[in-house]
């Protein structure tokens, strides 16, 4: 693999997040998303209009990437709410909730707070200005 984002875990994740997103299920919901955003006041102005597709599919790729995420007998660090990429044979495109950081790159992973982890690693000889740990009590984005 290359680098810390181009794992096995990563590519395997991407994977599945590109199978869920060609889901009937998933383009019914991004459908509904689509005319949700339409109806919105945002979406009837210029700017709103132009940009509406490419926040639908954003959305939608980042749920089915938390969707994927969620198997916390088998949590990994993966790489979500990110910019749109191809490697190793991938095409990924744009995901995030609307206000994402390219200065941050966010890995996320599914646990289960009646369970116990380990967390294990070590930072290389140019380690990173700044590095956090956030553990959110609900899934992103949808306040469940």
């Amino acid at each position: 693999m290359a680098g810390p984002l181009g794992t096995r875990a990563q590519l395997d994740f991407e994977r599945l997040v590109l199978r869920l997103i060609d889901t009937d299920e998933v383009q019914d919901a991004a459908r509904a998303l689509r005319i949700a955003f339409e109806a919105d006041v945002l979406g009837t102005t210029r700017s709103g209009s132009v940009t509406l597709g490419a926040a639908v599919d954003s959305v939608v790729t980042v749920a089915a990437q938390e969707a994927a995420l969620l198997d916390a007998e088998h949590p990994a660090f993966v790489w979500v709410a990110c910019a749109a990429h191809s490697w190793f044979g991938l095409s990924m495109p744009n995901s995030g909730y609307g206000i994402e950081n390219p200065d941050n790159v966010y890995r996320h992973a599914g646990i289960d707070g009646s369970m116990s982890y380990r967390i294990d690693g070590r930072f290389g000889a140019d380690p990173p200005m700044d590095f956090s740990l956030v553990l959110y009590g609900e899934v992103p984005g949808t306040g469940a």
